[in-house]
């Protein structure tokens, strides 16, 4: 079994813990999604960005190359 395969069914197995103890899931659509997914990258950016800046953590990668190769906004 693959790395990702074994990732997915462990996924699964939390997901029916949650749903049994009563966690709602959600689909969230169209802005309203594009804008979640927005918050939740552009704020770890940012953090990872004042680390670098901060010096608290040397950076051994350049991450505004990374965020160039890896990361696209959602289109609007």
């Amino acid at each position: 079994m693959a790395g990702s395969e074994i990732i997915i069914k462990k996924a699964n197995v939390d997901d029916e813990v949650l749903r049994k103890s009563g966690v709602k899931f959600i689909t969230l659509e169209g802005k309203v999604r594009d804008a979640y997914i927005n918050t939740i990258y552009d704020a770890k950016w940012a953090e990872t960005d004042n680390v670098a800046k901060t010096g608290k953590v040397k950076p051994i990668i350049d991450y505004d190359k990374l965020k160039g190769l890896m990361y696209s906004k959602p289109s609007s």
